[in-house]
Parts: structure tokens; C-alpha cells; sequence
């Protein structure tokens, strides 16, 4: 599979979601031929160095993309404990790492999700994610972020 790049995947630091060390993600990503992969771990960035060391060890063979997958309140919600208006909060969310000032923002991010929006998980905002934003690729997210469940809905605007 060396076009296939894998841009969301959890490690033991995600917890209940996923099982594998670090080590071993790296080495089964690069038995699968796959020259790079993303560690995007539930609202928290704790394995992203054991992550790029694990790479740099063998000798590069799977680039690292460094990322998070974060928790994006609704507007205005970030700091609230209430209900969102789609009845999900929050909204999982895909945040890679484009470069160094991305990286640095992604840190931004993830530490004010934990000091100034932790309501059960760490939660962003779009606001935050606004001010924040140079450097960082963001995806839809899975089934239950808030763009698919607007499209579910039938909401295309």
C-alpha cells in the first residue's frame, strides 16, 4: 500500500480507542509499505515525540505527520456545559501539523483545550481554532462530527 497514507490513527494514548504502543504502530506502518502516517490521538499530543523518535530510528522509512484528534465545541460553547444544538458534544476533529508553525499552534490549541475548555474532554472552539489556524490541515472528521451529521440532516448550507 506505499500510496496509501493513513491520516488518522490512535495509540495506547488514546484511551479505549487505542491498543498499540507507539513502536508498534511505526513498525506496522512501515511493514506496510506505507512511507508516511498520522498520529492523531484523542485530545492529546502525549505520544507525538515517542512518535517521531520511533520514525527517526528507522531512518525515516514512514514520515511522521503529527496531529491530534480534537474535540470542537460549538460556537460559543467552548467554556458552557450545555446540550449542543445537534444533541452531540462535541465534535470530534481531525487537526494535522502542516509545518512548524502548525505544529506550535497545534500545541496552542490542545493546552487551551485542556485550561479553558475541559468539560468531560478538552474542547476547542471555532474561535480558537480561527486565531490558530496558520499551519494546520483540518479534516471533516468521522461520522459524528458536525459536518456529517449537518449532511445527514439534510442542512447542506
Amino acid at each position: 500500500m506505499p500510496d496509501f497514507v493513513h491520516l488518522h490513527l490512535h495509540s495506547d494514548y488514546s484511551l479505549l480507542r487505542g491498543m498499540a504502543t507507539v513502536d508498534a504502530l511505526v513498525k506496522k506502518v512501515a511493514a506496510s509499505g506505507m512511507g508516511a502516517a498520522a498520529l492523531t490521538d484523542q485530545g492529546n499530543l502525549f505520544g507525538l515525540l515517542e512518535y517521531s523518535l520511533a520514525c527517526k530510528d528507522l531512518k525515516w522509512e514512514v514520515n511522521p505527520i503529527l496531529g491530534c484528534e480534537a474535540y470542537l465545541a460549538p460556537r460559543g460553547h467552548r467554556e458552557r456545559t450545555d446540550e449542543s444544538p445537534l444533541g452531540h458534544h462535541p465534535f470530534p476533529l481531525v487537526i494535522l501539523a502542516e509545518n512548524d508553525v502548525g505544529y506550535h499552534n497545534l500545541i496552542r490549541l490542545v493546552s487551551t483545550s485542556y485550561q479553558h475548555g475541559f468539560h468531560l474532554k478538552p474542547r476547542i472552539d471555532f474561535d480558537l481554532l480561527e486565531k490558530s489556524r496558520e499551519g494546520l490541515i483540518v479534516l471533516s472528521g468521522n461520522l459524528q462530527s458536525e459536518l456529517p451529521l449537518l449532511l445527514l440532516k439534510g442542512d447542506r448550507e
